[in-house]
């Protein structure tokens, strides 16, 4: 026992230290406030950050729901998560109309400032979702020197 407890107490501030490392963030990016999770791994060989896409309707909880897959995907690298408009803790963007529709182009633009102004470094791994892979593939072929690789799930 008395062994045991030490360990217990060096283990759990790692753990401590891991969570610490999480930053959740609400940046305004044209009008929206979007809603980002960050996750850095010290650990990590990679240096660049997984950036995650979820499909339409659904929030980044979606990418840490699935217990198994969110503690294997954090062992490689950073993380970033994001709401895009309208999704999950993200406002809607309002200047959206018939004559402004929702675009790739418009929904990348809006990602690559929110990647700049929190200061995620590339290049990026860009994992996608449903939906969310149209918006990966025309950020793959948009700004391609910043793309390290791409997972599409189900697109």
């Amino acid at each position: 026992m008395k062994s045991t407890l030490p360990k217990l107490i060096i283990l759990s501030s790692y753990f401590w230290l891991f969570q610490a490392s999480a930053r959740v963030n609400f940046t305004e990016i044209d009008g929206s406030l979007l809603h980002s999770q960050y996750l850095t791994n010290p650990n990590s060989r990679f240096e660049g950050t997984i950036v995650f896409q979820n499909g339409t309707g659904s929030s980044l909880e979606a990418w840490t729901a699935n217990k198994t897959f969110f503690k294997c995907i954090k062992q490689l690298g950073n993380l970033f998560m994001y709401d895009r408009s309208g999704l999950g803790k993200s406002s809607p963007d309002f200047s959206v109309s018939s004559a402004n529709p929702i675009t790739a182009e418009l929904v990348n633009s809006k990602l690559i400032q929110l990647l700049e102004r929190n200061g995620i470094k590339s290049p990026y791994i860009l994992v996608s979702h449903s939906y969310g892979a149209l918006y990966a593939g025309y950020f793959a072929r948009k700004y391609p020197n910043l793309v390290a690789g791409m997972l599409m799930v189900d697109p």
